[in-house]
């Protein structure tokens, strides 16, 4: 029996640490969702439900593996009288890291800010979710919610490859038949409406890279790179639109209404 035991609770014990290394980076929920995160093939979802599952696991197969070695951990304990040395320095040390962690300080603070760092490395979506959750509502409410006309949006989307069997799906089951991320969706439906451009307003385009802006604008890198040289600005596509405005006397809305103009020129 403790061999059984013992082998179980180390694959237990793996996917847990295993899963917990992944909860711990992955980018945050609202993020994860909107994007249609994955990570080795599996979603935000799929990881805390293996998570759970083998935590739950973990705790049964611990108390059975310390029923089945009851006497030796007695003897690791010693008695009230005379308890080991190694129980009591441990027992400290649980206390002491618990404090730390209630306390927010060194060195759960670290791990805390790190996660926090990991967590933002993953960059914001193409265009942030109208509300929290976005990715649940069907097609039909977030149409009605953005006032724009099923039949103008339905044509764009098969025009685009996107198979609508239902407006009654959601945005993510729609996403998921269609191989694609809520958030590209939601992107698509702006640009069904007539005045598509005017929408990029909400994408918060400061904290964008140069790059990203002129792909949400669908503008090549040239035109862009001709737009700002026109303006004594010299482009850099890796630095967030506001730095680059700010540094050269202008301002985010500026250049975004240049690369509008230079837009509708092309039209």
């Amino acid at each position: 029996m403790r061999h059984w035991i013992s082998l179980f609770l180390f694959y237990a014990t793996a996917l847990v640490i295993l899963t917990g290394l992944v909860l711990y980076f992955m980018p945050p929920g609202r993020v994860a969702y909107w994007t249609d995160w994955r990570f080795l093939g599996w979603d935000k979802d799929q990881w805390e439900s293996i998570h759970i599952l083998f935590g739950f696991l973990m705790i049964i197969l611990a108390g059975w593996h310390l029923y089945l070695n009851w006497k030796p951990f007695k003897r690791y304990l010693g008695s009230l009288k005379s308890p080991r040395g190694a129980f009591v320095s441990v027992t400290l040390a649980t206390v002491l890291l618990l404090a730390l962690s209630v306390k927010d300080l060194p060195p759960a603070s670290w791990l805390m800010a790190l996660r926090a760092h990991l967590k933002a490395s993953w960059g914001q979506p193409p265009v942030p979710p109208p509300i929290p959750h976005a990715e649940l509502l069907s097609l039909e409410a977030l149409l009605k919610r953005e006032k724009i006309p099923a039949e103008k949006a339905l044509p764009f989307l098969k025009k685009h490859g996107i198979k609508v069997p239902s407006i009654q799906m959601s945005l993510k089951e729609l996403a998921r038949i269609n191989r694609t991320t809520p958030a590209d969706l939601y992107l698509l439906l702006l640009k069904s409406k007539k005045n598509a451009v005017s929408s990029y307003s909400i994408f918060q385009p400061g904290r964008k890279t140069l790059a990203e802006v002129c792909r949400l604008l669908e503008l090549p890198r040239e035109t862009c790179q001709q737009v700002l040289e026109n303006h004594g600005i010299q482009p850099d596509w890796e630095v967030p639109l506001r730095e680059l405005a700010f540094a050269h006397g202008a301002t985010p809305r500026q250049i975004i209404e240049w690369l509008k103009k230079a837009k509708e020129a092309r039209k």
